[in-house]
């Protein structure tokens, strides 16, 4: 959203560049109109140059100054302009509004709500400063407010910018935002609509307006909304993202996986598309190189997304990256203490790689830590001591949770598999890859196992 308070605040520099009472509309001046007007924001501070000093130091071009800095995203040199203008004129609303525009970008929220309030005293008909304002309010988080009381000091303030201009876009779409925090999805569809009305170029709009559409379950209405603020703003990050979480609670996943490979091209620095993407290359079969380089650039952006260590130490698994595979189901294990499979895939990765001393130490050790009676304990004491496989097998046989019974299948046919009991593990692994089950480590190691394989061992 600030970097569209960042366009539209170019747009109002023409605003000031027309007027005549500050200095004469000279070719140069002009020239400034024009590259604004068309979002060439450096060559409209090149053009600002060429100006006499005399006039580069009038407090309306100053501020014309600091508003080309803030289109550039200049921001600390915009707050010393804006600063010096207001030491000289210190109720000049137009510095007031522009340096809470810098407050904005820099996250300071008590400043920008501060100099707002301070500009409103002056100018009670500032429709764009009740819609700022009104903003923070709705998404700022002062402390001191609940949720409830904030969405209502929004409610009025965008109600007061409605009656100084009943067609300002922020304010429109500042009142849909409040039907939509209210759940009045109807309500918020009409003032989206109007908002839209008002400023077509607006993709954020269209954006929220399809969250509120999906809301209401009209799918088809907001990926409309989606596609039209893709066309937009072809190279906006977020906009890929809505529309592929869209696509995949369609279930079009390659659609998804597009999008999101999209977005990945637009901000590799981001870690959201790989979040998802991984999730998809995760799901499909025959694309463990693909998620494994997918799911390690994730961890790479965000070392503490550890929803990725479950993942990779099961995608190691399968490619026999001992090693990788233990550091990170224990990655997995230290956030999720309480899946204890994650210590029998430790174990097994041990024993796979001939580690066994570090196999039976490791086990040992977690052994008092897994509930006893319990499933994961049976298989625990089994890998510590495969000869008890009859037992194992009884207990299996005689699950009637037929989701738990696969699971424990997954280590009687990995152990059988290490004792070279070819034949029987690769039933055992066909069984588990052709259940209906999924979600767990056990069944994705057993399906991609029977692919590489070919259901041999």
């Amino acid at each position: 959203m600030i970097l569209y308070i960042i366009l539209s605040f170019i747009l109002l520099l023409s605003s000031c560049v027309s007027s005549s009472k500050v200095i004469p509309e000279t070719e140069i001046y002009s020239a400034i109109s024009t590259e604004v007007k068309r979002g060439n924001s450096e060559e409209a501070l090149r053009e600002y140059e060429k100006l006499p000093s005399e006039q580069k130091n009038q407090i309306k071009n100053r501020i014309l100054y600091a508003k080309i800095l803030i289109s550039l995203n200049r921001m600390k040199e915009a707050e010393n302009v804006l600063s010096s203008v207001l030491k000289k004129s210190s109720e000049n609303t137009e510095a007031m509004y522009s340096l809470s525009i810098v407050y904005k970008y820099q996250g300071r929220v008590d400043d920008e709500k501060k100099i707002l309030e301070k500009l409103l005293k002056k100018d009670l008909s500032y429709t764009s400063a009740y819609v700022a304002l009104g903003e923070l309010y709705l998404y700022g988080g002062f402390s001191g407010y609940s949720e409830k009381e904030s969405v209502v000091k929004a409610s009025v303030l965008f109600d007061k910018a409605l009656k100084l201009d009943s067609s300002d876009p922020g304010a429109l779409s500042g009142m849909a935002s409040v039907y939509k925090k209210e759940k009045k999805y109807k309500e918020a569809l009409t003032f989206y609509g109007k908002a839209i009305e008002a400023d077509k170029g607006n993709p954020y709009n269209y954006i929220d307006r399809s969250s509120v559409k999906k809301s209401l379950n009209d799918y088809k209405g907001a990926l409309k909304d989606l596609n039209t603020a893709a066309s937009i703003s072809p190279d906006y990050y977020w906009v890929y993202i809505d529309r592929g979480v869209l696509y995949l609670e369609i279930g079009q996943t390659d659609l998804a996986l597009k999008d999101f490979n999209r977005a990945i091209s637009i901000d590799p620095s981001n870690f959201t598309a790989f979040a998802y993407k991984g999730g998809i290359i995760y799901n499909k079969e025959g694309e463990i190189d693909e998620a494994v380089k997918t799911y390690e650039r994730l961890v790479k952006l965000n070392p503490d997304y550890y929803f990725a260590y479950s993942p990779l130490g099961v995608l190691y698994y399968i490619k026999g990256k001992w090693d990788k595979s233990i550091l990170f189901f224990k990655k997995a294990y230290n956030y999720e203490g309480k899946e204890f499979a994650y210590p029998l895939l430790i174990a097994l990765a041990y024993r796979n790689a001939g580690q066994e001393k570090k196999f039976k130490e490791y086990l040992e050790k977690e052994l008092v830590s897994i509930p006893k009676g319990s499933w994961y304990y049976d298989i625990a004491k089994f890998l510590l001591n495969p000869m008890r496989d009859i037992f194992i097998i009884k207990k299996i046989n005689e699950e009637k949770d037929g989701f738990l019974r696969e699971r424990m299948l997954f280590y009687l046919a990995s152990q059988f598999s290490l004792m070279k009991r070819n034949t029987a593990a690769s039933t055992y692994f066909l069984e588990i890859a052709d259940s209906k089950y999924m979600g767990k480590p056990e069944f994705k190691i057993a399906r991609e196992l029977i692919k590489t394989r070919k259901g041999g061992y």
